[in-house]
């Protein structure tokens, strides 16, 4: 491969161009699924995920050819292997549960199917210089997203005046009407309040280490720091806003631990701590916080305590998914989402209207304790009897593995995220740069936002988070130049 990332006359051809187009395009992929969905979904059922643009940019990238899988690095195909016994055994199960093939063909193909192919073709066609191209792609196109997000919000909501406003009319309430709402700052950015936040959180981390790097060559990408802060803020993701902390304290200990020289981190850090402090200025926000972070009563941390206690045995509840939040709160959130949403579609999906009956065939159909313990309940079961809906989970990436899988799906999962960190710390004891460090420290945000926040490589039927990790994953960072190749 040349070390140019485009070549003269020939950058149509360029399949690292192809995967810099997948991240620029990157802030459409939410807007698009809806567009396709809403398009294909009556003709094309569960296979209207054919046409998601992630898993057109994988066939085509695979087709393109690229390095010979035998060359790649074994660590990396030792993850692979993994993620696709991971898709084996999770359609094995789903298939001897009932689980409705319309959600799990979907699903586990996008997460453990598609994800693995796109990583595969990421190692096969970028070199070092290529990977660095594609990272540039996707920050440049996060500062355009995070511009777009924060108009959006305005638009959707104007600027919030109190702290109870920004917190449980917007956040809690008005956020869950949706586009009929006027309520654009969901749909057509990534999703839900806490996707949005920990999408944003990736880039906030890889410029980090551009910063801490080699520095930034271009002012205007500067903005893409209190851009996303901003959108942290009107997000309040506590779970999102514990892990940043959290992964930036991981960040200043790996450079102090391997004494690695990096620029601007007393500013960065400066930036940090001036950013938690605002956050918990407004009037109410520590009553807020430590209502919610006790494992007390009805905190979402007491929830999440009792909600994964119970995934061996789960009942129907309206507490699942309620916000813990003041009553006369909970009142007027209540109201202002049925006012902007007072006919509600109901929860379908694959042409199933799930109900309390359904919830009870299902519950029935996924057998006793010892099934469950080695099948779990079959993708999407556990959904339909909790929440009657089959993308319902259990606020844990981790645990999402047992429901799926049983005792063995945790286990392959918990084995996956082990083989792609070690691999991405083993860059770092090569590397010895900031660069780096912020690549790992992104795969240490994201395994903690699985199970602080619930996210999944699979965020509401897109790849969002998933492509991200494969690109970590699927780095140069071990293999030696070829002849006339740059790394």
């Amino acid at each position: 491969m040349s070390a140019s990332p485009v070549g003269p006359g020939s950058w149509l051809r360029d399949p690292r161009l192809w995967c810099a187009a997948l991240f620029a395009a990157f802030p459409g992929f939410m807007t698009a699924h809806i567009a396709i969905n809403h398009f294909a979904t009556p003709w094309l059922g569960p296979w209207t995920a054919l046409l998601y643009p992630e898993v057109l940019a994988a066939a085509a990238l695979t087709a393109a050819g690229g390095r010979p899988l035998r060359t790649l690095e074994p660590d990396l195909r030792r993850i692979v292997r993994v993620a696709f016994a991971i898709a084996a055994w999770f359609a094995a199960c789903a298939a001897v549960q009932g689980a409705y093939p319309e959600y799990w063909i979907r699903r586990i193909g996008i997460e453990w199917v598609v994800g693995p192919l796109l990583g595969l073709a990421f190692a096969r066609h970028l070199d070092a210089q290529g990977w660095r191209f594609v990272r540039e792609s996707f920050l440049w196109s996060m500062l355009v997203a995070a511009v777009v997000a924060c108009l959006l919000y305005y638009l959707s909501f104007g600027i919030p005046t109190s702290f109870e406003e920004l917190v449980v009319t917007n956040r809690t309430g008005r956020m869950q009407a949706g586009l009929r709402a006027g309520v654009y700052f969901g749909e057509l950015t990534f999703g839900g309040v806490n996707d949005i936040a920990v999408i944003f959180g990736l880039p906030l981390i890889l410029y980090a280490g551009v910063l801490m790097g080699t520095g930034e060559r271009h002012p205007l990408r500067l903005l893409l720091v209190p851009l996303v802060l901003i959108i942290e803020y009107l997000c309040y993701s506590r779970g999102t806003l514990i892990g940043l902390a959290l992964s930036t304290a991981a960040m200043g200990l790996i450079v102090a631990k391997r004494r690695i020289a990096v620029r601007h981190q007393p500013r960065l850090w400066a930036v940090a701590a001036l950013f938690y402090v605002l956050i918990l200025m407004p009037s109410g926000a520590l009553g807020y916080w430590t209502d919610q972070i006790l494992v007390r009563g009805d905190s979402t941390a007491g929830f999440r305590a009792r909600l994964w206690s119970r995934a061996l045995e789960a009942e129907a509840s309206e507490e699942q998914f309620r916000e813990s939040l003041p009553p006369a709160s909970l009142e007027a959130m209540r109201q202002e989402t049925e006012r902007m949403a007072a006919s509600p579609a109901p929860a379908v999906a694959g042409g199933h209207e799930f109900t309390s009956t359904t919830a009870d065939q299902v519950r029935q159909r996924v057998g006793g304790m010892g099934r469950r313990l080695l099948f779990g309940y079959g993708t999407g079961n556990y959904g339909v009897i909790v929440g009657a809906t089959p993308d319902m989970g259990i606020h844990n990436m981790f645990l999402e593995g047992f429901l799926a899988g049983g005792l063995p799906g945790l286990a392959l999962v918990l084995w996956f995220w082990l083989l792609a960190l070690r691999r991405l710390a083993g860059w770092v004891r090569i590397q010895q740069d900031a660069e780096s460090v912020a690549v790992l420290t992104c795969g240490i945000f994201i395994a903690l936002m699985g199970i602080i926040v619930s996210v999944r490589l699979e965020s509401l039927g897109t790849l969002l988070i998933g492509s991200v990790v494969w690109l970590l994953v699927a780095g140069p960072y071990r293999r030696r130049a070829a002849p006339g190749e740059s790394v």
